[in-house]
């Protein structure tokens, strides 16, 4: 994933059906993108687990890309991963197109690289997501950047 900071990991063209049946849910049950959205955004949220520290004790983990184990249950993602798994929700539902969902890069505590992603929601309409910052107090449609990175150790 370290290789994708600047650039997106392909999207594969399956992915696991419990995945599949997520999105499906969540499309199904939203009225609106926005609110689709949100309901991917955390559900990723919702994956994760650990502190600031993994970012070092984890790094191993910045090269996992297997959906399978992804999505399967509770880890520390790093916000590389964070941001592959919601990207291929959002893809993957059919609802969005991959020119709307944008990698961007950033740094924390103007130091470490970051990656957010940035959708487009209407013509000139934008949402910040952060998947992997909200845990520490960075707001859905927030980003974390420069000394703007939320609390060390998680509060949600």
């Amino acid at each position: 994933m370290i290789p994708h900071l600047f650039r997106p990991h392909p999207i594969p063209d399956t992915i696991p059906k419990k995945l599949e049946k997520q999105i499906a849910k969540f499309s199904e049950t939203s009225k609106s993108d926005e609110e689709f959205i949100k309901k991917c955004f955390f559900f990723v949220v919702s994956l994760q687990k650990g502190h600031r520290t993994n970012v070092l004790l984890q790094f191993h983990r910045l090269f996992h890309k297997n959906l399978e184990l992804l999505c399967g249950s509770q880890q520390y993602f790093h916000c590389t991963t964070a941001n592959y798994l919601l990207r291929v929700m959002l893809e993957k539902s059919g609802r969005l197109p991959s020119e709307c969902v944008t990698q961007k890069a950033s740094s924390t505590w103007t130091l470490f690289p970051h990656q957010y992603l940035r959708v487009k929601i209407k013509n000139n309409e934008y949402i910040n997501l952060d998947p992997w910052a909200y845990r520490f107090g960075i707001d859905f449609g927030d980003y974390s950047h420069g000394f703007h990175t939320g609390k060390i150790f998680p509060i949600r």
